[in-house]
């Protein structure tokens, strides 16, 4: 019953937020899409209720009320343009399959993933915005983790190995789970206080456990890689090092032999037979891209052709994205699948470099005034308070932008993760990397907005948010401006 209730009051509370600003439908969307709580709660919530279509629909009523105002303002990035390219040619690839049929279903997936992408890269304007997605993703997983970890301790129950999670297999499901890992590892390092950084290495052990015990090696290999990346970039490399050796110790004593074993039995994929019918899969979906190079066979109509192909038998699931995408949309829905996750890539970066840039120019323009300070201390003057308020107000500054770096990091690893991971599963309508893209693709205007509050859009917003807090005389940044 809790948990119908609770269902019931964030449906509401997000269905009216989202009439006052679209985001908190886009919000509430993404927390079910994330949490799939029709899932994890299916035994206390009626079946007949379509929790996510709920949400969706209160996304499209704020945006309508909001339409106006969006289009004036013309929130458009890079990645918007190429997720409405990409849906082109998928939609494409729709009309032309050879089995309309099968396409049909899959289209209606791809077109519901693509919208509420499409809107939200209108929507959100805001570092605020983000940071609550990011703690949305945190807060979700940790919590998937900890239901399915329960599960293990309490009653011995191995359900995500066994069946998977929210209409994912094992693998679909580990991998899932393996894009949290880096975001509670990002929490965990920016958060300022100790019991925060505590909560949030506790989110990522779990997380963890429950991606071993899922025993894909798929997410293995691709949570080592952005635990890997994600250490190898962090500032300081002392806090790297001691974050490295607790991790070592933590995986060693949650991985048993058997998952030690599944995951080094990675080196024998010469004598494995799933890892070589990946790879007849694999050849399979090449030449079909190549027989069918613009559109495609048709979505998720390959799997019919695998076999006249040489693949062992019928009906395999090509068990990658990119040859997935290749085979059932053409080579030109590939190239421009890749490069919205190759400028998703860049964007992170940029933002990254942009606040601590900002970071920079804040310790110059404090240590300046800490030198003025002195001057005027060994001259008898008193201290100002209002020096003191601007002091503050750019420490407060400060923070924001560390945290906001320390964030970047984590979406870029998060989509490390799924990048390598994709390359053994084939998840086109998983929509936690779309909304991680999407963010990549509005993040570099949000820190904008952010070091140049002066700046902001001249048409006033949708409504009226929380502002970062203005510092006093901040210098102007000549360089290291992030444009759109």
């Amino acid at each position: 019953m809790k948990q119908l209730i609770f269902m019931f009051v964030m449906v509401v509370a997000g269905s009216i937020g989202a009439v006052y600003h679209p985001f908190w439908g886009v919000l509430l969307y993404y927390a079910f899409a994330v949490m799939r709580p029709q899932y994890l709660w299916e035994w206390a919530l009626p079946y007949e209720i379509r929790w996510s279509l709920i949400a969706a629909l209160s996304v499209l009523l704020g945006t309508v009320i909001a339409l106006p105002r969006i289009a004036l303002q013309g929130r458009a990035n890079a990645i918007l343009w190429l997720i409405i390219g990409y849906g082109m040619f998928v939609m494409l690839s729709v009309v032309t399959a050879y089995n309309p049929y099968i396409a049909r279903p899959w289209a209606i997936e791809h077109a519901k993933v693509l919208l509420i992408a499409i809107i939200a890269s209108m929507i959100i304007e805001h570092l605020w915005q983000v940071r609550l997605l990011a703690k949305m993703i945190v807060v979700c997983l940790g919590y998937i983790a900890w239901e399915i970890n329960y599960l293990y301790v309490f009653n011995g129950r191995l359900d995500i190995f066994h069946l998977g999670y929210g209409g994912l297999d094992n693998n679909g499901a580990g991998l899932m789970l393996a894009m949290g890992i880096p975001m509670a590892l990002a929490y965990a390092m920016a958060a300022p206080r100790v019991w925060q950084k505590g909560l949030c290495a506790f989110a990522a052990v779990l997380l963890m456990h429950a991606m071993m015990m899922s025993y894909s090696r798929g997410a293995m290999i691709s949570a080592c890689v952005g635990v890997g990346w994600l250490l190898m970039t962090h500032r300081p490399r002392i806090h790297a090092a001691w974050a490295a050796v607790a991790l070592a110790l933590v995986v060693s004593v949650l991985a048993g032999q058997e998952i030690r074993d599944r995951f080094m039995s990675t080196r024998d994929y010469q004598r494995d037979g799933s890892a070589q019918s990946r790879f007849m899969n694999w050849a399979a979906a090449w030449h079909i891209a190549w027989d069918h190079p613009l559109t495609g066979v048709g979505v998720r109509n390959s799997w019919q052709y695998t076999a006249q192909y040489g693949n062992d038998r019928i009906g395999r699931t090509i068990h990658s994205q990119y040859l997935q995408t290749a085979a059932d949309s053409g080579i030109p829905a590939l190239a421009l699948y890749l490069t919205i996750m190759g400028v998703s890539f860049h964007n992170f970066r940029r933002s990254r470099a942009a606040c601590e840039h900002g970071i920079e120019q804040i310790d110059h323009d404090l240590d300046k005034r800490w030198h003025e300070r002195m001057r005027t201390a060994r001259h008898g003057r008193g201290n100002d308070e209002t020096e003191d308020e601007a002091e503050q107000a750019l420490l407060e500054r400060r923070d924001e932008l560390q945290h906001t770096v320390f964030l970047a990091r984590g979406f870029e690893t998060c989509l490390l993760v799924f990048a390598v991971g994709a390359a053994f599963l084939s998840l086109e309508s998983f929509e936690l990397p779309w909304m991680v893209m999407v963010i990549a693709g509005v993040m570099p205007a949000a820190v904008r907005r952010f070091l140049h509050p002066d700046e902001l859009d001249s048409i006033a917003p949708i409504h009226d948010e929380p502002q970062p807090v203005r510092p006093v005389a901040m210098p102007q940044l000549t360089k290291g401006w992030i444009r759109t």
